[in-house]
C-alpha cells in the first residue's frame, strides 16, 4: 500500500494503464474524519470500501450478514498504530 501525506486542497493523480487519470483531492480534515473529492470519468464507478463489497456479495448471491471484509488502509493503520 502506498501511503501519502496531503494537506487540505492538495491532490494526488492516479494514472490508469490506458492513460485515464483520476484526481483525488483532500477537501477537509476534521479530527479523524477526512473529506475528499474524486474527479474521474463518468464511466468509472467510485464506491466506499464497504459499499463495493456489499455489491460484490449481492452479485454473487453471498449472504449479506456478518462482518464487512477487512483490508481498507484505515483499519490496517489503526491496528498497526496500536502495536507500536
Amino acid at each position: 500500500m502506498l501511503n501519502l501525506t496531503r494537506r487540505p486542497h492538495e491532490s494526488v493523480i492516479v494514472t490508469c494503464p490506458d492513460g485515464t487519470q483520476i484526481e483525488i483531492t483532500v477537501l477537509r480534515v476534521d479530527g479523524a474524519s477526512v473529506k475528499f473529492g474524486i474527479t474521474a470519468p463518468k464511466s468509472f464507478t467510485v464506491d466506499r470500501f464497504e459499499v463495493h463489497h456489499r455489491k460484490q456479495r449481492e452479485a454473487t448471491g453471498e449472504p449479506l450478514e456478518g462482518q464487512e471484509p477487512r483490508g481498507s488502509g484505515w483499519i490496517d493503520y489503526r491496528e498497526r498504530r496500536g502495536n507500536r
